[in-house]
């Protein structure tokens, strides 16, 4: 038999398979979804051989047996009701994998979705989530209470919501070789990537849930206009490696990349070969490229953060200035929803690039009451800040160390409750004022670090009560 012909025998039987004959296996072909949605209650193999439309208001696909695997063949399930729900795999479904296809929502112009989401995992385990396009909707991949859930080569995008959103009590999640995409139009109420946020209706009140996620690894993924944050009930666990994150919406009003909104809650997190660029022209002061707002035990190693918008101002064609800052730790008294926030202890930025157009390139502020605690910033470039390129209040106990800091007004800005820091062995260069010592700073040390081309190496009311030794000109 030629290979012409048995391409021709193999649709035969697939044609056949569709009108309703299942071949001798645990194989099953899905042609059509009733208005009261399909239930798949058998283990097996269900494969999609056409494309789908569920008009309903639930659920389209719910899979309530484990063992199941909903390959969608390079089809597409559209959602045309608000708040349906596409695929949920519910009540202790144990090995789901869906995979090959596209779920899309009802999401347009005219049209803001109000619950829903296109796949939704609650007390799953061992999920797999392969080679699917994910777009339009309030949701695209929800998770509550479940464990070992895997989501790979998946395109994700236009959600109202979030993109992914690992709400509530789940234990192992990855996100692997993933690319998540929004337009800058569309309204992003909270982002791409959520841990332990609950949001409901857009008119509803964000809230965090007495819950705990553990163990959330982001692997090699892109993000295009598409936030993370991280931790906004307790977070155990968190491990972003070779993330590519670009912000090309101006207007948007949140950070990229959030840790820790709620006091307490977050802790370790390693962060590791990635880059965050292109932060949003925000006025406001507290918002940032990178937001570290409370957090404990947090690894930032070869990390670029770059505030590299190069939009034309009205200031005859030179960049637009960005007035937040690259990196900031602490409390984050401006965003509403961020009010909780305090403090950062045990922090390492080691081997990152912070760069830009920002006013700070890393801001450290916190209460004076809880002051960030061991944060450790190494080996680091620092440059192209408007203002300060770090700039400490409420900081204690923190080392600064093998840093070339260039090029801005001042290299390391020490403000009020800033206590017990050691500045060591760093290189200042272009700059105004090498080390500012503000009031209040005390038992701060400045030791063998390099001046070239700073037009003032120590300046502040607080330099007496400090110390400096071996400093070079």
């Amino acid at each position: 038999m030629n290979s012409q012909r048995l391409s021709g025998y193999a649709l035969l039987l697939l044609m056949i398979s569709c009108m309703g004959m299942t071949l001798a296996s645990k194989k099953h072909f899905i042609d059509k979804i009733g208005p009261d949605g399909l239930v798949i209650d058998k283990p097996g193999e269900y494969i999609v051989c056409k494309d789908l439309t569920y008009a309903g208001t639930f659920v389209a696909i719910s899979i309530v047996s484990s063992g199941v695997t909903l390959d969608f063949g390079g089809h597409t399930l559209s959602l045309t009701q608000d708040g349906a729900y596409g695929v949920v795999v519910p009540s202790l479904a144990d090995h789901v994998t869906l995979k090959n296809g596209i779920i899309s929502g009802p999401l347009s112009s005219t049209l803001t979705p109000t619950a829903g989401a296109n796949i939704y995992f609650t007390q799953a385990q061992h999920g797999v989530i392969d080679n699917m396009v994910l777009k339009n909707g309030y949701f695209g991949v929800l998770l509550d209470n479940s464990s070992d859930i895997r989501v790979t080569k998946t395109f994700i995008n236009e959600f109202f919501g979030s993109d992914v959103n690992i709400r509530a009590n789940n234990n192992g999640v990855t996100l692997q070789d993933c690319v998540f995409q929004n337009t800058t139009d569309n309204q992003m109420v909270i982002g791409g990537i959520n841990v332990g946020l609950y949001n409901g209706a857009p008119t509803g009140p964000i809230t965090y849930p007495e819950t705990t996620n553990y163990d959330i690894a982001l692997l090699n993924c892109q993000h295009i206009n598409a936030d993370i944050l991280i931790g906004a009930s307790t977070t155990r666990g968190v491990r972003i490696d070779n993330v590519t994150s670009v912000l090309n919406d101006n207007t948007y009003p949140f950070t990229m990349f959030e840790i820790g909104i709620q006091n307490d809650v977050t802790s370790d997190v390693i962060v590791t070969n990635s880059s965050f660029s292109n932060m949003a022209n925000q006025p406001n002061q507290n918002t940032a490229g990178v937001g570290i707002f409370s957090a404990r035990n947090v690894l930032f190693d070869n990390v670029a953060i770059e505030c590299n918008n190069n939009q034309e101002g009205d200031n005859g064609g030179e960049p637009i200035t960005i007035s937040s800052a690259g990196l900031i730790l602490g409390e984050n008294d401006v965003i509403n929803f961020l009010a909780g926030a305090s403090s950062v202890n045990n922090m390492i930025i080691r081997n990152c690039v912070i760069s830009g157009g920002s006013l700070d390139a890393i801001k450290l502020v916190a209460p004076d009451n809880d002051p960030n605690t061991n944060i450790v910033i190494e080996d680091c470039a620092i440059a192209d800040a408007t203002a300060n390129l770090i700039n400490a209040q409420s900081v204690a106990g923190s080392a600064f160390r093998r840093n070339n800091l260039v090029n801005a007004v001042t290299g390391i800005n020490l403000q009020p409750f800033a206590d017990g820091n050691i500045i060591r062995d760093n290189a200042f260069s272009i700059l105004k004022t090498g080390v500012i010592l503000g009031d209040g700073t005390t038992n701060n040390g400045i030791v063998n670090n390099t001046f070239t081309d700073v037009d003032v190496h120590f300046t502040g009311s607080g330099v007496n009560g400090n110390f400096d030794a071996q400093n070079l000109p």
